[in-house]
């Protein structure tokens, strides 16, 4: 993600599923990708995430919390984290209606498809169904480069 082998306002939109947390927590990644955008671009990001942030790992998620998942933030945590940087223009910051519905899906659709690496996916279906909603599911953010 550090190294992308395009030109310079290449693109008119930038969509990345599920991947942007675990690199774009980074304060200065931002930075790396809106040179991508062509003037009027736009950056779509849907990533697991927070209703909002947590200081400790609330107890009835804790068994499943993996360390990794201090990359999960709220829609207001990306909005303040893209705006500090003036690169973009944020325009939706919020949670995906249903996202803890269809991320629970795609677990216990893949787990038992992925042998045993569909224990991760199995461990997070459990713990989506012990969060029942409340903390957990799919954060939204779309931004736009001015022209």
């Amino acid at each position: 993600a550090h190294a992308l082998p395009f030109a310079e306002a290449s693109f008119d939109a930038i969509v990345s599923l599920d991947a942007y947390h675990y690199f774009g927590t980074d304060d200065l990644y931002l930075g790396t990708i809106a040179k991508f955008l062509r003037p009027g671009g736009r950056l779509g990001i849907v990533v697991p995430g927070l209703a909002h942030e947590i200081a400790e790992v609330p107890e009835n998620i804790k068994p499943w919390w993996e360390w990794d998942f201090c990359s999960f933030h709220s829609p207001q945590w990306w909005r303040h984290h893209w705006t500090k940087t003036g690169l973009l223009s944020v325009e939706t910051a919020d949670r995906l209606p249903d996202g803890r519905a269809f991320w629970l899906e795609w677990c216990r659709f893949t787990a038992p498809l992925m042998g045993a690496h569909g224990a991760g996916a199995k461990r997070e279906g459990d713990m989506l169904e012990a969060d029942t909603g409340d903390l957990l599911g799919f954060t939204r953010i779309v931004a736009g480069k001015d022209e």
